[in-house]
Formats: C-alpha cells, structure tokens, sequence
C-alpha cells in the first residue's frame, strides 16, 4: 500500500510483482470508504483517498488544530498531538 497525494497499492502473483501497461497496478484510492463522505478529485464522495490520502489528512489537521502542516511533518505532529494521532489511527483503519 502507498500512501501520498493518493493511495494505491502493488500486487504479487505467482511470487512477481504484477505491472500493468504503463507499470503501475493497483489503484485503491477511489473505493468508497465513507458512504456520502467527502467529495473526492474524481467527482465520487467518499472515496478512501479523499479521507486518508496526505491532501485530506493536511485538511481534516488544519481544521482540528488551526496549524498547516506538510505532508511530511504529519508523523511528527501526531506525535505530540492525540487527536492527531487519533486521525491518523482512523486513516489507517479505513
């Protein structure tokens, strides 16, 4: 599983990693986590990227605690933050 700007994942089989076409395999991010949650890039609600992907986790962190983060100062906040941490808990639950 990758998370980043969206989530996506790999596949084995028969022991090889499988490539598509263009090498990639996997693309997650638009199943529906959330029935009727958040709108998501490609037009549905509640896809697993627009609630657990870094664009989303930046924005639900902002609105908790008023502080912008990037991406990678995500881990460190949550840290010393609980209801950080509890957001990203949930995120990877989901």
């Amino acid at each position: 599983i990758t998370v980043g700007r969206g989530i996506g994942m790999g596949s084995v089989v028969s022991g090889t990693v499988y490539r598509g076409a263009r090498g990639g395999a996997g693309e997650i991010g638009h199943i529906e986590a959330i029935p009727d949650g958040p709108r998501c890039w490609c037009g549905l609600r509640g896809c697993l990227e627009a609630v657990a992907a870094e664009p989303a986790l930046v924005r639900e962190i902002l609105a908790t605690t008023g502080r912008l983060v990037a991406p990678d100062e995500i881990a460190a906040v949550a840290a010393a933050d609980p209801r950080v941490a509890a957001m990203l808990a949930a995120a990877g639950r989901m």
